[in-house]
């Protein structure tokens, strides 16, 4: 509920689009593998147990994927969304 009164809505769909890139099999979830792929080209260099690392970080619930919910939280500016403006707006 949070996210969608303050994230701007041009950022939402930017950030659906990215997930449904990326989600190359349709399942509405992202594997290890297609985020793996999807990032390909920023990932060089970086080591498989930092990729796991972030990649089970942001699996919140532990389930071997990552779901849209999953993704977008971690797509968001914490910073900027816990702001004291967003909090008072929000409630």
């Amino acid at each position: 509920y949070m996210l969608h009164n303050i994230v701007k809505q041009d950022d939402i769909k930017y950030v659906r689009q990215l997930f449904i890139n990326l989600d190359k099999r349709g399942f509405g979830k992202l594997s290890y593998k297609e985020i793996v792929t999807g990032f390909e080209s920023k990932l060089s260099g970086v080591s498989e147990s930092k990729i796991n690392k972030v990649f089970k970080s942001i699996d919140i619930n532990s389930t071997g994927y990552i779901e849209y919910s999953e993704f977008l939280r971690a797509c968001i500016n914490k910073e900027n969304l816990l702001s004291e403006t967003n909090l008072k707006n929000t409630f």
